[in-house]
């Protein structure tokens, strides 16, 4: 089906892939594969925004060690409603990046503020959407937090995933 995807995060789009025009129309399969108007195929939208802010301390999340960070991630994405490709997709990513030091203080952010920082509109409506934000420190000894809860999320129909995180620049 036929699919028109705007996105609105403070800072703007800095990055894409494919290129972001202010939207994109893609054809979506039942599989998951999308494919632009000049037939290019892709597997994901890919967006950054231009955000320069300083890192938020955190005060609620999960302190992890980094040898359990690879299945504490498996499992969180399970309960956020990620599948296994997207999962591998995350991690792939990610992983290295929260395990550089023997600790990680990892906090999902929630969809009410993802909402608001980066608005998603999509035509037409998706029947579920899905939006995985971390927020993680890299940390050389345990901090305390306030545990987190996450909510699950449940596919259902027309579904849109989207997963990310915040990477700040030193």
């Amino acid at each position: 089906q036929l699919v028109t995807v705007q996105v609105s995060p403070e800072g703007g789009v800095t990055k894409s892939a494919p290129k972001y025009g202010g939207e994109w129309v893609v054809t979506a399969t039942p599989q998951g594969n999308l494919v632009t108007r000049d037939r290019h195929p892709y597997r994901s939208l890919f967006w950054e925004s231009g955000l320069k802010e300083k890192p938020a301390p955190l005060t609620e999340g999960f302190v992890v060690a980094r040898s359990d960070v690879k299945g504490f991630l498996e499992q969180s994405m399970k309960t956020l409603g990620l599948d296994a490709r997207e999962t591998g997709d995350f991690l792939e990513f990610w992983l290295p990046r929260m395990t550089v030091k023997p600790w990680a203080a990892i906090r999902f952010v929630p969809r009410a503020e993802i909402d608001r920082a980066a608005p998603l509109d999509i035509k037409p409506v998706p029947d579920s959407v899905i939006r995985v934000l971390v927020d993680f420190r890299a940390l050389d000894a345990p901090v305390k937090l306030v545990p987190q809860e996450l909510v699950s999320s449940k596919r259902s129909g027309f579904a849109v995933v989207e997963w990310g995180g915040l990477l700040y620049r030193e």
